[in-house]
């Protein structure tokens, strides 16, 4: 959905400037990205136990036409740490995590003669220092992908 607004929590918000300050970046790398907001529209389903949820946002991102890797989909779930742990929502991270491992940087999947890489990127939290250097250090390679 088109926003020109958006009144979702703190989070979500903060993901949207990350993304808003990261844009000369993904446009040097890309020739164009959306960042989508999933409203309950969109679900994945988790490969050990098959429970689903809907991630709060997709990145796509078009590479650049001399590139062999053009399609990447990155599924981001802006999270509150109180939520994170593996008596909340800490499966879905792992299962993010596991998204990455199968599909992700070094394991493409094929469709007819593009490339396409599915990622998953550790829980979004501006807040807590450990859960944001690891969304950083992620999204660093996204940013860096090599084609």
């Amino acid at each position: 959905y088109m926003l020109d607004s958006f009144r979702g929590t703190s989070e979500e918000r903060q993901l949207i400037e990350f993304i808003k300050n990261h844009e000369n970046k993904l446009k040097e790398k890309y020739d164009s990205f959306q960042l989508l907001r999933n409203e309950e529209v969109y679900k994945i389903f988790d490969f050990d136990t098959g429970r689903g949820f809907q991630p709060d946002f997709l990145l796509l991102l078009h590479g650049k036409q001399d590139e062999q890797n053009a399609y990447y989909q990155v599924f981001i779930e802006p999270k509150g740490k109180h939520l994170s742990g593996d008596d909340n929502d800490g499966w879905k991270e792992n299962f993010l995590q596991e998204i990455t491992n199968r599909y992700g940087f070094e394991k493409i999947v094929m469709e007819k003669s593009s490339g396409y890489v599915l990622i998953g990127l550790p829980f979004f939290n501006s807040e807590d220092h450990e859960m944001k250097a690891k969304f950083d250090n992620s999204f660093e390679k996204i940013s860096n992908i090599q084609g």
